[in-house]
Formats: C-alpha cells, structure tokens, sequence
C-alpha cells in the first residue's frame, strides 16, 4: 500500500563492529532507528527510544522489540498521514456544516476538562490551570473585540483536518466559519474558568449532544503534507495567542516542547498521541535524564497547554504520580530559621554588603515576610505602586505594566501593608524615593539578568549569604520559604 523501506536485521554487525541500532550514551545503551525518507522532517530525522539497561548483554535482548516497536510506529505515522493512493481531497465545509461541527469540538474540550478533573489537580497544577485558562480567556477576548478571526488558525486547521474537511474558498464564507470557531474558543475557556472556579457546568446542558456534528462513516482525514503542522508553527500560535508573555515563560515552554520533537524524530505535531506523551514522560523520569516528577508534569503541562492552542486532542493528560518517598521540593521557614534571617547584620547593624542591591536586601525579605509576595513582584515594584486610600489603608498595587510582569492574571492584586511595616520605616522610604521620581523604582540597585527578571541575581546571591553561609543549609529553604510561610500561616488563622 505503500513503498516499503528496506531494514537490515536487527543485531547485524556493521563494518566497523558496531550492532547496528545500538548506541550507548551516558552509561545507557538505546535503539536509535533512522526514519524513513518519506518520514524525515529533515533536522530530527531519528528515533530514539532508551532500553532502559546499561549492560551490554541485555540490552541486545531487548533492541529488536524496540526497533520492532519504532518500525510499527513508521506504519502508523504513514498511516496517520493519509499517504495511501486514492485518497480524495478533502470536502469543503459549509457555514451550516460548521456550527454542528463548532459544537462538537467545545463538547470535546468540556469532556476532556471533566476528565483531567475527575482525576484530582494538585496545588502547582489547578494554578497553572489557572494561568492557563486566564490567559486564554483574555487573549481570544481580545481577538475577538479585534475581529482578529485568523488567530485562531492553527486550531482551525487542524479541526477540520481530523474530520477531513477544508475551508470554503469563498473569502466571505471563510471569514463566517473563522468567526464561528473564535467564538467557540472563547466559549471553550469561558465555561471552563467557570468550572475552575467550582461552578457546575453540565456538558449536556452546555453542549447538547444531538446538536454537534456527526461525521459520516466514509469520511477520512486529508492527504500527506496539507495535514502537516510543523512544532515550529505550532509553538508560534501558542505563543502569539496571548501577547507579551513574559521572556522566561516562553523559554521554558520552548525547550519543553522542542525536547518532545528532538525525542520524536518527525516534525508534524498533528502526529503526536497520548502515547508519544507517556513515553516521553518515562524517558525524562529515566537515569539518563533524572528529571524529577514535578518537573516532568510541568514540561508535560507545557506541552499539553501548546497543543490545546493549536485544537491538537491527546485525550486526557499524562498522570504522574508523586514518589512516595520524594521529599516536598520547598519548605516554610521555622522560628529559628527566621532568628537567624533577621538578626543578620544587614538588620541589626544596619550593614549594606556588596551585592546586596542597596535597600533591596532589608525591605525584600521583611515585605516577604509580611506580604507572602513572590520575589519578583516585589523587586520590580516602583513608588506608584504603593497606594494609600482612606478606608483600605496603605497597600501594595501589584499589577502588569511595560517592566512589570506577574505570573498569572489572578496574580493583579492588592496587597494590605502590615501595621509593622509602617512602624519599621517601609512607608517613609517609599516618601523618599517618591520626592526624586514619582514612578521611581523602590530598589533601583537591581538589574536585570539575561532573562528580564529584577530578581534573577539578587535571589542568586541571597540565598547563600543569608542561609547557607549562616547555618541554613536545607537546599528545599530558599527565598520562596517566606511565601509557604505565609500561606501556612493564614491556613492556620482561618
């Protein structure tokens, strides 16, 4: 059915004696399969899959099942792409057609939401979701006051290509269906924030099941590279779909992401399964990568959050399950680790040490303290940015701006200025720095580090003078200990 790639057997002695398939990195030996011309995506054109040994012995046991296993993965692949003879190109749809179709995909999303929650979210997990969900509500919101409809594109794309389908030529009808789809999306994320905020949202009263669109039986996906959508233009869409993500955010999704191509070997996102994502957990959970869990279920939130952005469904997300003797990654500070902290010098003698970032070293841990805010939020602060009103009191206005960024849009919040704050000089050496510039930076000392953030040297040069060098020497107490701190603080008060 399709032209069939000559592979030479498994084990075969190459002519420099090496086994062909076999390659060893890191004291771990892996199958590594070149794919098949018609598979290549040009760059990443190889396969490898870890055999989880490294002894030499049994790792030739297990290399033909591997190579088995990848051979059946490049049929599959063909398979998925549609490159069989005599496939017909795909049907346009029509508007009417659309909205039956519209339907089915919020449907889909709202099931597969249901899903992931019925399987329990973790704190790190309903925040990112949280993220997530404020982000794409606010960017589609956008779009659609802009009429922006070719935004949502990618997902479009791929929708009707899964149903095999295509896009009127009509420019008019085109612009109707886009607009369709936006409107959806934007439906999609507004049901489930509300969900996420413990409003009940049937999928059935939501999404009626007999109003979505029913494919017909011979229906097929399209033909070879019209149903491709490159990693690089799939990270694009998420990427573009919420303007000015912060420059550290991006990073991290894009090395998560392109891990996952580089471990694939192809370059076609619409390829990538359920089972492609349990494999790539099980390679970055493995003694060549030593990833630990929570780092893991991150990049495979990243890489889920990417997919979603571009209509691509794996099915419900990769569980990953915590060690059972995995010890939590940080930790609150006790009394006698905040002994230490405030009887430093810095406090009692009034000393500025090189590095110190001026007055940044005494008011950022004593606002931490008192705030529970995290470091970047308060090292980025500015003189407007401390408000007084007449029945709130002093507080902290903590909001998005050109040289300001938060974490996630739940993160825009006033924070109260404690009492003791006021008493320990906070608010009068705001007044200060206020009279030489009224939107003046309160800790000008600060500079950005290679990644934008105002804290990123600074936390890098505290966390050894003022807890390890002191006794401190937990690696899980950093910085950050003085917002578990809080949080555990105001669980106990109620």
């Amino acid at each position: 059915m399709w032209e069939r790639v000559r592979i030479p057997h498994v084990g075969m002695k190459t002519k420099t004696g090496s086994v062909r398939y076999l390659q060893r990195k890191r004291n771990m030996f892996y199958a590594r399969v070149r794919a098949p011309q018609d598979l290549c995506s040009g760059a990443n054109d190889e396969i490898w899959r870890s055999l989880e040994t490294s002894d030499r012995r049994e790792a030739l046991v297990r290399l033909p099942a591997a190579v088995a296993a990848i051979r059946a993965e490049f049929e599959a692949r063909r398979a998925a792409l549609g490159r069989y003879r005599g496939v017909s190109a795909p049907k346009p749809v029509t508007v009417e057609e659309f909205e039956k179709i519209a339907a089915l995909w919020i449907r889909s999303c709202l099931i597969t939401d249901e899903q992931d929650r019925a399987e329990g979210l973790d704190d790190e997990e309903y925040d990112a979701l949280t993220e997530q969900l404020a982000q794409g509500e606010e960017g589609l919101g956008k779009a659609m006051a802009r009429g922006d409809v070719k935004t949502i594109d990618p997902a479009l794309s791929n929708l009707l290509h899964m149903l095999g389908r295509s896009l009127p030529t009509d420019p008019t009808k085109q612009r109707r269906i886009r607009y369709q789809f936006l409107q959806a999306a934007l439906k999609v994320f507004q049901l489930r924030k509300a969900r996420h905020e413990g409003k009940l949202v049937d999928v059935d009263e939501a999404v009626p099941e007999d109003s979505v669109y029913n494919p017909p039986e011979n229906s097929q996906a399209g033909p070879g590279t019209a149903g491709v959508l490159t990693f690089e233009q799939a990270f694009k869409a998420w990427k573009e779909s919420v303007t000015g993500r912060p420059t550290t955010t991006v990073l991290g999704y894009r090395q998560a992401w392109f891990a996952l191509q580089k471990e694939l070997g192809h370059d076609n996102a619409r390829l990538i399964t359920r089972s492609d994502l349990e494999e790539h957990a099980k390679a970055l959970q493995s003694k060549a990568q030593r990833l630990s869990w929570r780092t893991v279920r991150r990049r495979l939130s990243m890489i889920r959050t990417i997919l979603v952005a571009s209509g691509i469904d794996t099915g419900s997300r990769v569980k990953i399950i915590k060690p059972a003797a995995e010890a939590k990654k940080r930790i609150p500070f006790s009394v006698e680790d905040l002994e230490v902290i405030f009887s430093n010098p810095v406090f009692v003698q009034n000393k500025r040490p090189n590095g110190g970032g001026g007055e940044a070293v005494v008011w950022l841990p004593t606002l931490a303290f008192f705030t529970g805010a995290r470091l970047e939020e308060l090292a980025q602060l500015r003189a407007d940015n401390v408000k007084n009103d007449g029945k709130l009191g002093h507080y902290l206005n903590l909001e998005r701006s050109d040289d300001q960024q938060l974490k996630t849009d739940v993160s825009e919040r006033r924070v109260p200025v404690h009492q003791k704050l006021i008493d320990l000089g906070f608010v009068g050496y705001v007044d200060s720095v206020r009279a030489k510039d009224s939107k003046g930076r309160l800790f000008p000392d600060l500079k950005k580090d290679t990644k934008g953030k105002w804290s990123g040297n600074w936390s890098k040069w505290w966390n050894p003078f003022a807890l390890r060098k002191r006794g401190i020497l937990d690696s899980r107490l950093t910085f950050h200990s003085f917002r578990h701190l809080f949080k555990d603080l105001c669980r106990e008060a109620g």
